[in-house]
């Protein structure tokens, strides 16, 4: 059997072929290169740029920076009209028809170190906290004189029962009688805060089972005097709002320049707004970064409507980094107390 064996002449002729396309394609290429050419010219001759075209930093940093700022400041004002929750004395200031009594920083300001409010008075009587307070005696003698007093908040926490220890402490070291009432039937504390027992107290001498002065325990120092809540079975709410708290508050006060009253929330209980009509004034607490300005408004209506005077609002709580002038201001009040007295010369002139 023969093997088949291709044409050498065939193998020549597809090379010949081939050579002759490849070279009928170069001389197609020339020509269009020639015609190209033919239409372009060298007008000037290229150069290689010695700076970047983009970005260009002395256009980019400002308006970035400028962009920073103005989103950053957006932000801020945003933040300030959502914010509706009261932070400074300022924040109260700006409510229609409201004062602000008194200011007292949150304790952990305090360079002195009390360790809470009601025993900074007695603990540290040089520190800030105690300034405040007696700023806020000073306030509350001058609108009231002699009479009875209703403290009251807006939310539990706010600081109503330390306050008013701190107050009534404060007005006996000016050799005035207090008297301090827990009103608070609910959760009575000020027998703990002032070291005094849970009953008798006000439940009893309003149920007819105590009378006032059988009812009255010393309070933690000189000239100050507690009528604790009284015995569980005797704290019956509805008798705040009846003729024998009215007779109460009235004896107390001629046996008492001042007398101070702690009641409940308001807003978890009625009876701040039952006993704000038989009192001579009353004082509403907010502590700061808790009540909002809506509610802290509707409660100083409340108040506002009532025969007790309404005083004004105490801010508790404030601390420096809600912004203002008070880190500065607790620091030099705490210096000014506490610092060496500073030596002046007085200079002659020869």
């Amino acid at each position: 059997m023969a093997l088949h064996r291709p044409d050498v002449g065939d193998a020549e002729r597809r090379a010949g072929e081939k050579a002759e396309y490849e070279s009928r394609l170069r001389e197609v290429e020339a020509i269009i290169d020639r015609q190209t050419s033919a239409r372009m010219t060298l007008r000037y001759p290229a150069t290689t740029p010695e700076q970047v075209s983009f970005p260009k930093w002395f256009l980019v940093v400002p308006v970035v920076t400028f962009l920073v700022l103005f989103m950053t400041s957006g932000v801020i004002l945003l933040r300030e009209v959502l914010e509706q929750r009261v932070r400074t004395p300022a924040d109260v200031a700006a409510l229609p028809r409201t004062r602000v009594l008194g200011v007292i920083s949150d304790v952990a300001e305090d360079p002195s170190g009390p360790a809470d409010v009601e025993s900074a008075v007695k603990d540290k009587p040089d520190g800030v906290v105690a300034e405040q307070v007696r700023q806020l005696r000073t306030a509350l003698v001058k609108k009231v004189g002699r009479g009875s007093v209703l403290f009251a908040s807006g939310l539990p926490e706010s600081g109503t029962s330390a306050i008013v220890c701190a107050l009534a402490r404060s007005c006996a070291s000016i050799d005035e009688r207090v008297l301090v009432i827990d009103a608070n039937m609910r959760r009575p504390r000020l027998h703990r805060l002032l070291g005094g027992q849970e009953g008798p107290g006000l439940g009893d001498v309003l149920a007819g089972a105590a009378t006032l002065d059988n009812a009255v325990q010393p309070g933690a120092g000189p000239n100050v005097a507690l009528l604790s809540a009284g015995t569980s079975a005797n704290r019956v709410y509805e008798r705040l709002n009846s003729d024998s708290m009215s007779r109460l508050l009235e004896e107390a006060k001629q046996k008492y320049a001042l007398v101070l009253i702690d009641a409940p929330p308001m807003t978890v209980s009625g009876d701040a707004q039952v006993l704000s009509n038989r009192v001579d004034a009353t004082v509403l607490v907010a502590r700061a970064f808790g009540e909002t300005r809506g509610l802290l408004l509707r409660l100083r209506n409340q108040l506002g409507d009532a025969k007790g005077e309404f005083l004004g609002v105490v801010v508790n709580g404030v601390k420096s980094s809600a912004g203002g002038y008070f880190r500065k201001n607790i620091r030099m009040s705490h210096q000014y107390a506490t610092g060496p007295a500073p030596a002046t010369a007085v200079k002659r002139k020869k």
